[in-house]
């Protein structure tokens, strides 16, 4: 498998993620919507990226922790939509603790692409 194309899987799997956090209803909808979501939100712009070009994972995740900081920052501003599509992309409340989400969504995601792209022993001892 290609690497633009399990980027993709990858991708499809935090948009899967997204759409669960999104239908939530149980116990914790809040730190399940704020937490989890955000750190998927951020997860899945860096694989999307990853998918659709060949910038580095650097600079891949430089810019969706960038994007995850300028949503944080018109939350400040409150300048972001109220209602619909727009508040359920961006938010609505800055929250100090979604940064910290956004950090762990880029880290993680990150690693787990280098994780996958490293040569397994038990892959290379076979051919």
């Amino acid at each position: 498998m290609s690497p633009a194309v399990r980027r993709a899987a990858l991708a499809a799997v935090c948009l899967a993620g997204e759409v669960a956090v999104v239908l939530y209803g149980g116990p914790g909808r809040t730190w399940v919507r704020g937490t989890l979501g955000d750190l998927l939100a951020t997860a899945l712009l860096f694989f999307v990226l990853g998918a659709l070009t060949r910038w580095s994972r650097s600079v891949r995740a430089g810019l969706s922790l960038g994007a995850g900081l300028l949503v944080e920052l018109a939350q400040a501003l409150r300048v972001t939509p109220s209602g619909g599509a727009g508040e359920l992309l961006l938010g609505r409340h800055f929250d100090p603790l979604d940064l910290l989400a956004y950090a762990l969504g880029v880290t993680l995601a990150a690693s787990l692409e280098a994780s996958l792209e490293r040569p397994s022993p038990l892959r290379a001892g076979s051919r």
